[in-house]
């Protein structure tokens, strides 16, 4: 049995869906979890040709997703607290997620990842791309996906 989960979150429905089967694997087993939030590093490419945004809007944004990630967390927390399960918590800012899940999965030696997967197919999935898939064929402990 899975000792110590990983639990990959990013805030969404699907994810707080991963969070309570994360929460019962580890409970069933007698473990604990650690839960990864990972915010989106902001890069100011990503707008319009020419535009480039404010240094405080920049600060505002980030502010913000730090603040509303930090209260995701929290209530997290007291979801594996009132299930009994211990959890550690990890807040970290990434260009792609999958590196930072698979980091985290390695040091703090968990023995599985639970993640959501959005589902995306054809050519969103190409542009896109997928973090589930990206951990999924780059990671050597078992991933749990949650749909």
């Amino acid at each position: 049995m899975f000792k110590h989960v990983l639990i990959y979150t990013d805030g969404s429905k699907l994810s707080r869906k991963a969070l309570v089967t994360g929460i019962k694997l580890a409970k069933m087993a007698g473990g604990r979890i650690t839960l990864l939030y990972v915010l989106p590093r902001l890069d100011p490419m990503i707008f319009a040709e020419g535009y480039v945004p404010e240094p405080a809007w920049m600060d505002n944004y980030e502010s913000t997703a730090r603040d509303s990630a930090k209260a995701y967390i929290e209530r997290a927390e007291v979801q594996a607290a009132k299930s009994s399960v211990p959890c550690s918590t990890r807040l970290a800012v990434a260009d792609r997620p999958y590196k930072e899940i698979i980091a985290t999965a390695r040091s703090r030696n968990c023995d599985a990842i639970v993640m959501p997967s959005r589902g995306r197919k054809g050519l969103t999935a190409a542009l896109l791309g997928s973090e589930t898939m990206e951990v999924l064929t780059r990671c050597t402990r078992p991933v749990i996906v949650v749909r």
